[in-house]
């Protein structure tokens, strides 16, 4: 199993394994590794290499070989040992195999304008690729939910068809934003044409095609007290974002702390529907507050929608966008979440004005979205074939979700609460104790499963849990959370 090295806030990734079968000694094998990847400036100055308990499970080796590796490399002068640092690569590196250094790249990587991911996230990313991995974490379906049947008739259909591969505009596949502009009005009661839709490769380009053409440095933007914004710093890098607090109904608007003297270009962001990470719903009628507050205010605001079409009791209420007649709201939505993120395909509707100057921006910073892509979902959307695979993904998305609901019961009842999500593919714990969480996820890890600790999700200090019952096999549902129950309860016994 792979590891991020933590360091200079850059992830070093381990993807080798030493050759049992090999003449060359075990430990010699990983001291040419990780001294070639020295020599090679992989491995910065001043990086921490990981505990020898750790490069021994992840090279699959005894203690005593990682022993007698770094006492060889520590011989060279490649690395160092530190009580308080653990061991890391030299500063300096005598060895005449490395007199002739690379430059300091740890120098570089630190002085970057958009900081490193948190280290539990850049180890998630890394993580959710494992096949061996329980997957907690990942916001996905399923692969025995995926429609690979219904995609690969689709591809067949717009192969047939040789559709133009040229340049395109830069908001995106005309033929596309025409029927999204169709479904929208029919679904959402949103009327916009095709020209208010840009196309993105996703929601961090639409949130950092915002904050460098619509913000300045310092905007403050307001969003729910745990919110997926603080997960990934690179969207609202330069940005101040502010905290409000939530209830059962959603955003408690009237506690944003706004100041417009000190609130440079303010906006708020929130998540009506199936709220990531706590799933809650927005009432309606508190839509219709927020909006009439921010409207009265002149404060522009981001409706993120992306799990809007995966309701699985009834539908939700209707959009925030849907009430807004003064153009206060830029509407934000996805269809990866209903397919596939490898088709890395989200939509925002905004003033024609706005959608021009995001659309120059991306065509300046970004390749163009798929082609093949796009028109693949032409074809989808352009019949009932993606109404009918919607309703089978909700069906079997409910099922996923009951089934964890009745595990939690089985297994967490005296450790959690929850609630029960009405959409998406998440279920929120709230551990009764002050539980260390962070650990928790060390200890899962450990156990080959991968969770999201609360702790990614605000800037505060919590005790809370994100479970994902989207993808996940469901033969491993229950022997996953079982054993996160027993490690929660031997946290329990030691905190």
């Amino acid at each position: 199993m792979s590891e991020p090295m933590k360091g200079t806030g850059t992830k070093i990734v381990i993807e080798w394994m030493p050759d049992k079968n090999s003449s060359i000694p075990l430990y010699q094998q990983i001291v040419d590794y990780i001294s070639g990847k020295i020599a090679a400036g992989d491995y910065a100055a001043g990086v921490q290499l990981p505990s020898q308990r750790d490069m021994a499970m992840q090279f699959g080796v005894n203690r005593s070989t990682i022993v007698t590796a770094m006492e060889e490399l520590m011989s060279y002068g490649l690395i160092e040992s530190h009580s308080s640092h653990g061991t890391r690569v030299a500063d300096m590196l005598w060895s005449p195999k490395h007199r002739q250094q690379p430059p300091n790249w740890s120098h570089y990587v630190k002085q970057g304008v958009v900081p490193a991911n948190s280290i539990t996230m850049q180890r998630l990313n890394h993580y959710e690729a494992s096949p061996d991995i329980m997957q907690f974490s990942t916001d996905q379906l399923s692969f025995d939910v995926f429609p690979t049947k219904m995609l690969e008739t689709v591809m067949n259909k717009v192969a047939a068809q040789k559709p133009d591969l040229s340049y395109l505009q830069p908001q995106g596949l005309p033929e596309l934003r025409k029927i999204l502009a169709k479904r929208l009005a029919y679904h959402r009661n949103i009327h916009v044409p095709e020209s208010c839709i840009l196309l993105t490769t996703g929601l961090v380009q639409t949130m950092i095609l915002i904050r460098n053409c619509l913000l300045k440095p310092g905007s403050s933007i307001f969003t729910e007290e745990y919110s997926w914004l603080y997960s990934y710093p690179r969207q609202t890098t330069g940005m101040k974002v502010r905290s409000v607090p939530m209830d059962s109904e959603g955003l408690c608007y009237w506690q944003m702390p706004l100041n417009r003297e000190t609130d440079s270009s303010p906006l708020v962001y929130t998540m009506p529907n199936y709220h990531n990470p706590t799933t809650l719903t927005m009432s309606a009628e508190r839509r219709r507050q927020l909006l009439g507050f921010c409207q009265n205010r002149q404060l522009p605001i981001i409706e993120n929608d992306i799990y809007g079409n995966l309701w699985l009791d009834a539908p939700p209420p209707p959009t925030i966008k849907s009430l807004d007649e003064s153009g206060t709201v830029l509407y934000v939505s996805a269809l990866n979440k209903e397919l596939s993120p490898a088709l890395g395909m989200a939509y925002m509707v905004a003033p024609e004005s706005v959608v021009e100057r995001l659309a120059d921006m991306k065509r300046q910073t970004s390749d163009m979205l798929s082609f093949y892509a796009q028109w693949m979902l032409v074809r989808m959307l352009d019949d009932h074939t993606f109404d009918d695979y919607l309703a089978y993904v909700r069906s079997r998305l409910q099922e996923r979700r009951d089934k964890m609901l009745h595990l939690l019961d089985k297994y967490f009842s005296d450790l959690a609460t929850w609630t029960v999500p009405q959409g998406g593919y998440f279920i929120w714990l709230e551990f009764e104790d002050d539980l260390p969480v962070e650990q928790l996820f060390e200890k899962a890890l450990l156990n080959n499963i991968l969770i999201c600790p609360g702790t990614l999700f605000s800037p505060d200090k919590n005790h809370c849990l994100r479970l994902s019952f989207s993808y996940i096999p469901e033969k491993d549902m229950e022997r996953g959370l079982k054993t996160l129950a027993e490690l929660t309860l031997q946290l329990k016994k030691h905190f």
